[in-house]
């Protein structure tokens, strides 16, 4: 192994670990780490080989830094920067990524859910003792304060790593990369994550990711055994809503975003074309406060969904760049899937997970899940792992 094999080892192992930091740090790590890929000349020859991809990611130069310094949005500047940082890193791994490294990634990350997990549990128990009178079983709350986020930033970015970990311990164990044990106790601590964070969209990603799994890998049997039990668990909580109290809560949390969405549609024709910047909804639905819209007028940090996000941020045509970019890896996934390659089922079981869950929020964007993202969907289409013998099926 040469200098620049092992600089690129390690950047990636500090990458994968650093998602399993307290998110500030988490943050922190991964904008270094772009850093350095940049300043580093044997990192940086992974990023520059591939002229094609930089002058399909170069629009993004523009519009991450020109809209939000038109509009003064300081913050969505500063988020863009990131962005740039990020497809970076994006282009970095698709060019080092081979197998034996798309492996061992996926291993550090379904090993690093199982501290994740147990710091969930922990934060359940306090939020349990901070503010659930015992009187009070099991009608609990279904406010986020009682909805574990473990080291990230909210429960729904916690619960979007949860699923994408499930789906990287069930591809590792189906590759027998993973023993049987140790993908019970991965796969089991996510899952015991994903019902602590309690996110419905999570779950729902959940499921289509697997089931497309299954699909893709002609597991038929077990698709089937799939959607019967998660009709049976669908069951379970209209029933019973006191085995997921947060579901209790689905019909208010839907109108909460009904009301986003309507102020998002508002101010999208405000700058159609390009956008205002990341952040745009946070750093501008304030100014809708006090009229009347004839609906409420919610301030939060986002539009709850992908694509009023992705408007709102970078207009028409950076959504149009955004759809074309993804429909080419998705192309290239399948084509990838069709020759046997087993990694291009994992891109596009984690990307179908993450574009379930953005029906409804954008956490599929946040940092650390789109670290994990990142990996997956690089595994799936890098050159390095092109001649995967693996079979998909």
């Amino acid at each position: 192994m040469n200098n620049a094999d092992r600089l690129n080892d390690r950047l990636l192992t500090g990458l994968i670990v650093s998602v399993f930091f307290p998110w500030p740090a988490a943050f922190a790590v991964a904008g270094g780490i772009a850093l350095l890929v940049w300043l580093s000349p044997a990192a940086r020859a992974a990023v520059v080989s591939d002229k094609k991809a930089l002058l399909r990611v170069s629009p993004w130069l523009l519009l991450a830094i020109l809209p939000p310094l038109f509009w003064k949005n300081w913050l969505g500047l500063a988020a863009g920067a990131g962005v740039l940082l990020f497809l970076s890193l994006f282009l970095w791994l698709k060019g080092i990524i081979t197998r034996e490294r798309a492996v061992r990634c996926l291993k550090i990350a379904c090993f690093g859910g199982v501290p994740a997990a147990l710091v969930a549990v922990v934060q359940k128990i306090g939020f349990v003792f901070l503010h659930w009178p015992a009187t009070e079983w099991p009608a609990l709350p279904s406010n986020d304060e009682l909805r574990a986020f473990s080291f990230f930033g909210n429960p729904n970015e916690y619960a979007a790593v949860c699923v994408l970990l499930i789906l990287f311990g069930l591809w590792l164990c189906g590759q027998k990369e993973l023993s049987l044990p140790l993908t019970l106790l991965c796969v089991g601590s996510s899952l015991v994550g994903l019902f602590l964070s309690a996110s419905l969209m999570a779950m729902a990603g959940l499921f289509f990711a697997l089931a497309l799994m299954l699909a893709l890998q002609k597991r038929w049997k077990l698709l089937w055994a799939l959607i019967g039990v998660t009709a049976a668990l669908v069951a379970l909580v209209l029933l019973l809503p006191a085995v997921l109290p947060h579901a209790s809560g689905a019909g208010h949390s839907f109108a909460m975003r009904m009301a986003i969405w309507r102020l998002a549609l508002r101010m999208i024709p405000h700058a159609p074309l390009f956008g205002r910047g990341l952040t745009s909804y946070w750093m501008f639905s304030p100014d809708y406060v006090g009229q009347d819209l004839g609906f409420e007028v919610r301030v939060t940090t986002c539009a709850h969904s992908l694509l009023l996000d992705g408007l709102l941020s970078f207009g028409a045509v950076g959504v149009g760049l955004a759809v074309w970019y993804l429909l080419r890896i998705l192309r290239t996934a399948s084509a990838r899937y069709q020759r046997g390659n087993a990694l291009a089922v994992l891109a596009l079981t984690a990307l179908t997970a993450a574009l379930v869950h953005g029906l409804f929020d954008v956490t599929a964007v946040w940092p650390q899940v789109l670290v994990l993202l990142a990996v997956a969907t690089a595994a799936g289409i890098g050159a390095g792992t092109e001649k995967d013998s693996s079979q998909a099926a």
